[in-house]
């Protein structure tokens, strides 16, 4: 199941989040509030963490520091309609 990901080098796997679960959806914004986060999925992960950034671990095995703002143009979704921002 996992070879049939869509570049998985930017679908993300495990990650720093508020929460335990979470499912963003394209149409989630990036959290204004950094400190708290917001209640959407992408909210959950939108944490200045490390030096404004989250590390996230993806598909194919890699991991990364990736910075709040850049959290919407990873694919969040394995669905081939997702629309990255």
């Amino acid at each position: 199941m996992l070879s049939t990901v869509q570049n998985p080098n930017a679908a993300p796997l495990i990650g720093d989040a508020m929460w335990g679960d979470s499912w963003p959806l394209s149409s989630d914004p990036v959290p204004v509030d950094r400190i708290k986060g917001d209640s959407t999925g992408l909210g959950h992960f939108g944490l200045d963490r490390h030096t404004k950034g989250i590390n996230l671990s993806f598909i194919d095995g890699s991991a990364r520091h990736v910075k709040v703002i850049k959290l919407k143009y990873l694919r969040w979704s394995t669905d081939p309609n997702w629309q990255v921002q």
